[in-house]
């Protein structure tokens, strides 16, 4: 009886060992990460002049090697993906936030092993943490990779390491591009599920835009800006191998039956998605474009300088009648509100957020409630998004020439924290069509005035679980905002 009675007192004892020992690391990565976020590194003045020597406008008769067009609805950004995939002949590479094995993921897989099957080499880089959670030892991953032409990579992996330095957690691949031998880019905000590619989950379906980019001579300009962009970040050190002794793993059961899957699953994509195998003319259905410029930042998981942003500032800076900004969340410090006070500034500036009933990203809508008497003051003009859905499109139109699609959202963790890419083009044509697209989600807006009160939410009644969540996250928000 005794010895019964010792025995349980030393488990209760080595369980609350581990509890305490889990409770402090989690104090310790909660603690790390906001210490990390407490300063930001501000544009230094090489920065602003080199930006500012930077021309992002044709000169006269220049043209880009690239034609462009605009991706705009969810089964086009999958059909064109396929399309572009089956016409590989060397080399793929895709990089993406997110990947799963979902219905529009699992089209995109049995397509790119398809092209691995015809010798196309391909190289897939996706951020490490919903790597972690979606991609590590699932099976069709674990099919692509055992091919010897594929190679996959996680960005900044979570390993015991980051563990031990929580800030190293913080720091996320956040570009998103297609790349098909030197012909086409697709670049933007899509993600690589079904929220995001094809019409498969109707409830959680983001709006979204993306440019796609041809150039049928194998000289695009586009491509040669990203690809060595992408090779930078791809021998990042901290880029690693999705799956360990993935080649040893390639005659396994589990393998096998998933390359057999894939390849049934390839078989019968020609008959639910017919469009995406028919002959396709990208000359004549994309736009010329004088010139093609791609902004990025650091590609190491560090704390970034704002490149990005400020040149995006200094573009909006640059109008002479209007501006149009559509991001999906606005979580501002004081640089960023100053940011757009520039723009709105220089040239009547509209800026378009989710309503947060309805944006996917619940910390950033509860702290821009809190705070959106700070943006109005910067003399935009506010639109909150309100048609149904998330809207995840970041682009900008200045004036009638110049057009920005990519991953950047208006919010800090875009700004210092994660990587992102955005695309310059400078084309009348495609102007006007990204105009009309970006003033039809602005017609399904609702104006905020110089009224509207903090923790007002304008579209209708919400739940009340809901303003319960929102604010909690009002409350948080002085803590954690700078890490959303």
């Amino acid at each position: 009886m005794k010895e019964m009675t010792k025995t349980k007192t030393v488990l209760r004892r080595g369980l609350a060992a581990v509890l305490w020992a889990v409770l402090l690391l989690l104090v310790w990565i909660i603690a790390g990460s906001l210490l990390y976020g407490a300063r930001y590194p501000a544009v230094s003045p090489e920065t602003k002049a080199a930006i500012a020597e930077t021309s992002f406008c044709a000169g006269e008769g220049e043209t880009a090697g690239d034609r462009v067009m605009l991706l705009e609805t969810n089964t086009d950004a999958l059909t064109h993906r396929l399309r572009l995939i089956d016409s590989a002949k060397e080399r793929i590479i895709l990089s993406s936030f997110d990947f799963r094995e979902d219905y529009s993921g699992t089209d995109v897989l049995s397509s790119l092993l398809a092209a691995s099957e015809r010798g196309v080499q391909i190289q897939i880089l996706v951020d490490g943490m919903p790597g972690l959670l979606k991609m590590v030892g699932r099976p069709l991953f674990l099919a692509l990779e055992s091919r010897d032409n594929v190679e996959i990579k996680l960005y900044n992996p979570i390993e015991v390491s980051s563990l031990l330095a929580p800030w190293k957690l913080q720091c996320r691949l956040h570009d998103k591009y297609l790349i098909i031998d030197d012909t086409a880019c697709i670049l933007g905000g899509r993600n690589t599920y079904d929220y995001f590619l094809g019409s498969y989950d109707s409830v959680h379906e983001n709006c979204d835009r993306e440019v796609l980019t041809y150039c049928a001579d194998g000289n695009s300009e586009t491509i040669r800006q990203v690809e060595a962009y992408f090779q930078d970040i791809w021998n990042q050190p901290c880029s690693k191998a999705l799956n360990k002794n993935a080649d040893e793993k390639a005659e396994s059961e589990k393998v096998q039956n998933s390359l057999a899957l894939l390849r049934e699953h390839y078989a019968g994509l020609q008959e639910t998605y017919p469009e995406a195998y028919t002959s396709y003319d990208y000359l004549s259905e994309s736009l010329p474009a004088g010139k093609i410029t791609l902004v990025y930042g650091s590609s190491a998981p560090e704390k970034k300088e704002p490149v990005v942003l400020e040149t995006m500032t200094r573009l909006m800076e640059s109008a002479e009648s209007r501006v149009l900004l559509h991001t999906p969340y606005a979580v501002c410090d004081g640089y960023m509100n100053d940011c757009l006070r520039r723009a709105a500034g220089a040239a009547d500036t509209t800026l378009l957020v989710n309503n947060v009933l309805g944006g996917g990203n619940l910390p950033a809508s509860g702290d821009y409630l809190w705070k959106r008497d700070d943006i109005l003051d910067t003399g935009v003009n506010l639109l909150e998004f309100d048609g149904g859905k998330s809207y995840h499109g970041k682009s900008i139109v200045i004036d009638d020439h110049l057009s920005v699609i990519g991953s950047f959202n208006y919010d800090m963790r875009s700004v210092y924290l994660d990587t992102e890419l955005m695309l310059v083009i400078d084309s009348e044509e495609f102007c006007r069509v990204l105009t009309a697209e970006m003033e039809k989600a602005q017609a399904q807006c609702l104006e905020i005035g110089s009224g509207a009160k903090n923790f007002e939410m304008l579209s209708g009644e919400a739940k009340l679980s809901k303003k319960l969540e929102l604010l909690v996250m009002g409350i948080l928000a002085p803590f954690i905002r700078r890490l959303i």
